[in-house]
């Protein structure tokens, strides 16, 4: 291998660690849903990139219970956060449920582009419209 080749080599393997590194280690994407007893999220639709990492705060200022829940969209390095007991264990899953009055913080790096669905996962909130959209671009 001549030195030419081998220095291209290794550069191109630098650049490659490089860009690897800075996803992983990018500032997060800050956004914050609000709900409250009008079964409406606020804002309706959020808009983040792929591949970098999200902090969503989930803040529900009515005073019935209401959840952020969205299922099926390909993420890593997902945190969700409950208060009262409540869970959300299954697989595939990226939810966040306040208590009355409080916020919890929701973390995950989306991985695919796409439009995906979230709503609140309470008993009939869904079907009365409490949904919204996650737009990956």
């Amino acid at each position: 291998m001549s030195v030419r080749t081998a220095t291209a080599v290794i550069v191109a393997g630098f650049a490659l660690i490089t860009a690897a590194c800075s996803s992983s280690g990018a500032e997060p994407q800050r956004l914050t849903v609000r709900f409250d007893d009008t079964l409406i999220f606020d804002p309706p639709s959020l808009t983040v990139r792929a591949g970098r990492p999200v902090s969503l705060t989930v803040r529900n200022t009515g005073s019935v219970d209401h959840d952020f829940y969205l299922r099926g969209m390909p993420a890593r390095d997902v945190t969700n956060a409950m208060q009262g007991g409540h869970g959300h264990e299954e697989a595939g899953v990226i939810a966040g449920h306040p208590k009355a009055g409080a916020a919890v913080i929701v973390r995950f790096t989306p991985v695919t582009t796409g439009t995906y669905e979230f709503w609140c996962s309470v008993t009939g909130h869904k079907e009365a419209g409490m949904r919204g959209l996650l737009i990956v671009s």
